[in-house]
């Protein structure tokens, strides 16, 4: 059956990675749940095992770090331990606060920051600035953000851009340089702000929640100066997203309404519609056309 097909599986895997980020976390749950269960079915250990990642992240959202850490631990088992599935493990110590398990990771990880990235071990440079960034090792960590930046842009990839200029924005901030960190967050929410994205911002918890009112307190003095309409756009948007960091502990953040996570944010001319917008997320996701067309059959799409 159509609906029980390995493109099913990755139709759902993709909806639910969209619905991740537009921080509809129930909706996300239920297609990365029916991936995994169809995942199962096939025995797509590569597929299953980043699916249990996407889960983990989910749960992490929710509040639940011991979800979190099981789904990861699931990931692991399938993997051996084996690949970038356990640069989660080093982000779930960094939230934690376990800068012992961080400092392990960072010296059996094998990566030079100086030396010539390898494209293929992208994310787990992502975490080593990030793990970095924890042990306080500011200039390093920019420096390495700097050239993974460079390289993301080459290749036009607008959300591993928008997360490494989150990134920056925080590493300038841990340097003592707000106008920077304010330049590099205002950067992410231009190009964010079209598409609408929310979990790429929300799940680096309070530091950016901060750094975003500044912005936020910035766009509306600017306004004030120049009436720019765009700029109103874009004060909007960060107060959509500050209004969907709850009042909990640092680094775990919940779901505000779907209606307003959902919503991509205007901007275009001819906004796209939340349809074209998952076409484009799926595709991102690395979809092919065939299973893009799998998933309107399904009514995915």
């Amino acid at each position: 059956m159509a609906g029980h097909s390995p493109v099913a599986a990755q139709a759902h895997s993709g909806m639910g990675r969209v619905l991740y980020e537009w921080n509809d976390l129930e909706a996300a749950a239920h297609h990365l749940a029916r991936s995994i269960e169809l995942g199962q079915l096939w025995g797509n250990v590569d597929a299953l095992s980043g699916d249990y990642i996407a889960l983990a992240w989910l749960r992490r959202a929710q509040g639940d770090l011991p979800g979190a850490s099981d789904a990861l631990q699931e990931a692991e088992r399938l993997t051996k331990g084996k690949g970038f599935h356990a640069t989660g493990r080093v982000r779930l110590a960094v939230i934690r606060g376990d800068l012992p398990a961080v400092e392990r990771w960072v010296r059996g990880c094998g990566l030079d920051v100086a030396g010539e990235i390898n494209p293929t071990r992208e994310e787990e440079y992502i975490a080593l600035t990030r793990a970095l960034l924890a042990l306080g090792q500011t200039d390093a960590t920019g420096q390495l953000l700097a050239r993974l930046l460079e390289a993301v842009e080459k290749d036009r990839r607008l959300g591993r851009g928008i997360e490494i200029l989150v990134l920056q924005a925080l590493a300038h901030r841990a340097q003592g340089d707000q106008e920077r960190a304010l330049t590099a967050l205002g950067r992410a929410v231009a190009l964010a702000e079209p598409e609408g994205y929310v979990r790429t911002f929300l799940d680096e918890g309070e530091p950016l929640r901060s750094l975003l009112s500044d912005l936020s307190a910035r766009l509306a003095g600017q306004i004030g100066a120049t009436g720019d309409p765009d700029l109103g756009r874009l004060l909007a948007y960060s107060g959509d997203l500050l209004a969907a960091f709850p009042a909990t502990e640092p680094g775990v953040c919940q779901a505000p309404s779907a209606d307003r996570a959902r919503k991509p944010g205007p901007g275009l001319v001819e906004p796209l519609s939340e349809r074209e917008l998952e076409v484009l997320r799926l595709v991102a996701d690395g979809l092919t056309n065939q299973a893009i067309a799998q998933a309107r059959a399904l009514g995915f799409l």
